[in-house]
């Protein structure tokens, strides 16, 4: 009988805000003009809110459909990138988390995986070199996508500015709209997370 494979942790860096930088400031995308079009017709009037929770809830579904927007602008934008790029270029998965006030949507780019005791020793607290490898890859290839060098000045991605995380594989979503295409390839989880599981699996 095979050894039972660990639970694992997806450690990465929370990309979210640099993202819309990246994308408005450095390609010129109109992030929300394009939601607003998008969802035209398709949203109740806020004037048919019957209580404040109803106003909170839209508010909380509008953040989510723009930060899973990025994900399809990205995504467009790394079509265009030379073949070895597009290899280092996974799109960003997104997660929820609690802050004080509600339930928010994050992206995240994947960098590692390891088993959960390993990360609960803290051996994995800290980017390991692996993962600060991965993510300046990540970051090295993307802002070869930025138009010149004054959109990298401006809008380039940059370490300082993302957050290192670990969530759980299963909290983690892929971008809707590729969902299908990774089911059928065996690719929901994150590149990471496969890796980590084929190895455990020999």
């Amino acid at each position: 009988m095979p050894p039972a494979v660990p639970s694992v942790v997806c450690t990465g860096y929370d990309i979210t805000h640099a993202l819309r930088r990246y994308l408005e400031v450095g390609h010129n995308i109109d992030v929300v003009r394009l939601l607003n079009e998008a969802l035209a017709g398709t949203e109740e009037d806020p004037k048919d809110y019957v209580s404040a929770t109803d106003a909170v809830m839209h508010a909380l579904d509008r953040e989510t459909a723009l930060v899973e927007s990025l994900q399809e602008h990205f995504e467009r934008i790394v079509e265009t990138a030379p073949a070895e790029d597009k290899s280092v270029l996974e799109i960003p998965y997104s997660y929820d988390k609690r802050l004080p006030d509600n339930w928010h949507t994050f992206l995240i780019v994947p960098t590692g995986a390891y088993a959960v005791a390993q990360y609960k020793a803290r051996a994995v607290k800290t980017p390991p070199e692996e993962d600060v490898k991965a993510i300046e890859s990540f970051i090295e290839c993307a802002n070869r996508l930025l138009p010149d060098d004054a959109a990298r000045e401006r809008a380039g991605l940059k370490l300082e500015d993302l957050q290192y995380t670990a969530r759980y594989p299963r909290e983690l979503r892929p971008p809707s709209f590729m969902r299908s295409k990774l089911r059928r390839e065996n690719r929901l989880h994150p590149r990471p997370v496969r890796e980590f599981l084929k190895s455990m699996s020999k």
